[in-house]
C-alpha cells in the first residue's frame, strides 16, 4: 500500500477488515444452509403461495388499468365511465361529489363509477357552475360550462334616449336623444367609451323609427318631416340618397333581408326594389305586402281578405309556397332554408320551410322577442315562456317559464346560454337540459332593455336603471 497517497491521520487496519469478511462469509453459508435444509413440503407451499398471489394480482392489475373498479354499493366489479369537462374560461377547478379532481379544465377523468354525480366547476372571481350528470359504463359523458364573472354593472353614459333599437346581430344599438336645440341619432357598441353621433337634426324634427339594414351597415330614419320623411345613413354617419327625393308619396318601405343595401318601396302607383348605393331600381311584377330576395328570384306575401299567400316568383313565373292566416306580415333575417315572418297585427311569428311542401309552416307562435344564433337555433319568447326552436332538427324546447315579464333577451356568444332581463334582475339560463339547467343570477336590483354584446362575449351592455341611476351600463362577463 502506498502510504504517501493517504490522507494525514488515517491508517488502514488490515486485521479488522479480514475478520469482517470472514464473519460475512460465515453468515452467508449459514443462510444458504437454512434454505437447503428447508423441508420440501414447506418449499412447495411457499412456491404455490407466490404463484397464487401472482395469478390473482396480475389480472387485477390489468383490470384496474382497463378501468374496472369494485362498486361497494352493488358488490360487483364494474367498468368505469369517463367525464370530459370543458369550461370558458379554461383552468377551472373540478369537484365531483365534493371531491376535488387533480385536473383543471379542460379535464378528462376516466375513473368515474357509473351513476349520477354532482359536478362543480369553480374558478376564482366567477360564479360557480353545478350540474348533476349521469355517467354510463364504458362511455364518455361530455359537459361544457360557461362561467360568468361576479361583477356588478357599471354606468358609462347618462344619455337618456327617447327610444332605441338594437342591431340585427345584437352587437350595437342605435338611439335618439332630444334637447331644446337638436334631435340626435347615436350608435353605441359594446366596449365603447362613448356613443358615436350619426346624425343631428333641428329639435323640431321628430324621429319616429330607426331601421337597421340586415348586416347593420346602414340605418333608415323615419321622421315627421312631411317633405323628407325618410333618410339613410351609413353606420359611420355618412348620408346617402333620400328615397323621398326619388319617389313621391311613399306608403311603405322596408329593407330587403335577403341582400344588404337594398330597399323595397311602395307608392301610390308602383312597387320597386331600390339599390341605395346608386339609386337604380327595378319594378316588381306582382303587388305584395312584403318581399325579400332569394338566390333565384323573389319571395313575396300577398294579402286577401280571408288569408295571405307566400309566393316565389322567378322569371315571370310564380309558385305558391304556403297559405297563411290573415295578418300584417314582414320578413326578418333567417337561415337560407327557412323564412321568418312577423305578423305585426297579432304579435306572432311564423317560420316556414323555404321549399314549401305539404306542411310548410314549421312554427306559428306568439312572440314579442326572438333572435337567431349561428347554429340555426331560434330563441323565442312571448314575454313569459322562453324556448328555442332548432330549424334543422325541427325540435322546440322550453328553456324556462317566468311569472314576470321579460323585457329583452340575447344569445350568449358561445350559443350555450341565454341572457334575459326581468323587471329587477338579469339572469342567464343554459341550453343543456341534463340534470337541471344552470341558471345563474347576473345582476340584482336592475331593470334593463336593449341588450347587446360584443362578439367574444366579454361585455354585456344595456340601457336601464340600477339603484335609481338611469343610463347605459356594461357588465363584464369574462376576462
Amino acid at each position: 500500500m502506498d502510504h504517501k497517497n493517504m490522507l494525514p491521520g488515517y491508517r488502514v487496519k488490515q486485521g479488522a477488515s479480514k475478520r469482517k469478511i470472514k464473519r460475512d462469509e460465515s453468515v452467508e453459508v449459514r443462510y444458504n444452509a437454512n434454505i437447503l435444509s428447508m423441508p420440501p413440503l414447506f418449499r412447495r407451499i411457499l412456491f404455490y403461495l407466490f404463484l397464487f398471489c401472482f395469478l390473482i394480482s396480475a389480472p387485477l392489475a390489468v383490470l384496474y388499468t382497463a378501468g374496472y373498479r369494485y362498486d361497494v354499493g352493488s358488490g360487483m366489479v364494474i367498468k368505469t365511465g369517463v367525464l370530459s369537462l370543458e369550461s370558458a374560461p379554461k383552468g377551472a377547478t373540478v369537484r365531483i361529489d365534493d371531491i376535488e379532481a387533480k385536473e383543471k379544465t379542460p379535464a378528462i377523468i376516466n375513473t368515474i363509477i357509473p351513476g349520477e354525480h354532482d359536478v362543480q366547476i369553480i374558478k376564482d372571481g366567477y360564479l360557480p357552475w353545478e350540474k348533476t350528470l349521469r355517467v354510463q359504463s364504458n362511455q364518455t359523458t361530455f359537459a361544457s360550462a360557461t362561467l360568468f364573472l361576479v361583477d356588478a354593472p357599471q354606468l358609462f353614459s347618462s344619455l337618456t334616449p327617447t327610444f332605441a333599437t338594437t342591431s340585427p346581430n345584437r352587437e350595437e344599438v342605435a338611439f335618439v336623444t332630444r334637447n331644446e336645440e337638436t334631435t340626435d341619432v347615436w350608435r353605441l357598441t359594446a366596449n365603447a367609451t362613448s356613443p358615436f353621433l350619426i346624425a343631428s337634426f333641428p329639435s323640431s324634427k321628430k324621429i319616429t323609427k330607426i331601421l337597421w339594414s340586415p348586416e347593420a351597415r346602414y340605418l333608415l330614419l323615419q321622421t315627421t318631416d312631411l317633405e323628407k320623411p325618410f333618410s339613410i345613413y351609413t353606420r359611420d354617419g355618412d348620408s346617402l340618397l333620400n328615397p323621398s327625393q326619388l319617389f313621391e308619396t311613399i306608403t311603405a318601405l322596408w329593407w330587403d333581408v335577403g341582400q344588404d343595401g337594398f330597399l323595397f318601396l311602395t307608392t301610390d302607383t308602383k312597387q320597386v326594389r331600390l339599390n341605395i348605393a346608386n339609386g337604380l331600381f327595378d319594378f316588381l311584377d306582382l303587388p305584395c305586402e312584403a318581399a325579400r330576395t332569394v338566390s333565384q328570384g323573389l319571395v313575396i306575401v300577398q294579402q286577401t281578405i280571408e288569408r295571405a299567400s307566400l309566393i316565389r316568383t322567378q322569371n315571370g313565373e310564380s309558385t305558391i309556397l304556403a297559405y297563411l292566416p290573415s295578418g300584417n306580415y314582414q320578413f326578418h333575417s333567417s337561415p337560407d332554408h327557412v323564412f321568418l315572418l312577423e305578423d305585426t297585427r297579432h304579435q306572432r311569428i311564423l317560420l316556414l320551410d323555404a321549399r314549401g311542401g305539404d306542411q310548410p309552416i314549421l312554427l306559428n307562435d306568439e312572440a314579442t322577442l326572438w333572435q337567431w344564433n349561428q347554429q340555426g337555433h331560434l330563441l323565442v319568447s312571448d314575454g313569459f315562456d322562453l324556448h328555442v326552436y332548432d330549424s334543422y332538427a325541427h325540435t322546440d324546447t322550453l328553456l324556462t317559464r317566468t311569472s314576470e315579464h321579460m323585457s329583452a333577451l340575447i344569445w350568449y356568444a358561445t350559443g350555450t346560454d341565454v341572457v334575459f332581463c326581468l323587471p329587477s334582475t338579469i339572469q342567464a339560463v343554459e341550453i343543456d337540459e341534463r340534470g337541471s339547467r344552470h341558471a345563474p343570477l347576473l345582476a340584482v336590483d336592475t331593470s334593463c332593455t336593449n341588450l347587446w354584446m360584443d362578439t367574444d362575449g366579454k361585455t354585456l351592455s344595456f340601457f336601464g336603471t340600477i339603484g335609481g341611476e338611469r343610463g347605459w351600463f356594461e357588465k363584464k362577463m369574462q376576462e
